[in-house]
């Protein structure tokens, strides 16, 4: 149903619910979507390997983060307490043998997905 005198539907109709928010236009829909893009491209990171195991190099419980040095050698990889599995109080203690997934992070290999073996 249309307004009198106006080509714009009366709200409430079925028309005018079908036609989604009235401040997006095409244009910034278009910019939106793209911009989304670009931050979930950004955010992304690069998977370096399916799963390591190491043993926790330091950990600091009141700051939340620590290293964990990867069997076989190579980098340490950083661990943040939001990377660790399980409920509960999270933290891990020196010398404890953990399997973990390794992501190139802002600024090295970050561990993800750890749990205690």
């Amino acid at each position: 149903m249309l307004h009198p005198n106006s080509r714009t539907p009366l709200r409430n109709t079925p028309l005018r619910r079908n036609l989604g928010p009235r401040h997006l236009t095409a244009r910034t829909r278009l910019v939106t979507a793209t911009n989304a893009e670009k931050c979930e491209s950004r955010d992304r990171k690069e998977v370096v390997q399916n799963m390591a195991q190491g043993s926790v190099k330091w950990f600091n419980a009141e700051k939340g983060f620590g290293f964990i040095a990867q069997d076989g050698g190579g980098p340490d990889v950083f661990v943040h307490f939001s990377a660790l599995s399980g409920a509960g109080y999270k933290s891990l203690d020196e010398g404890q043998r953990v399997e973990f997934s390794v992501e190139q992070g802002q600024k090295g290999p970050q561990a993800t997905d750890v749990r205690a073996i």
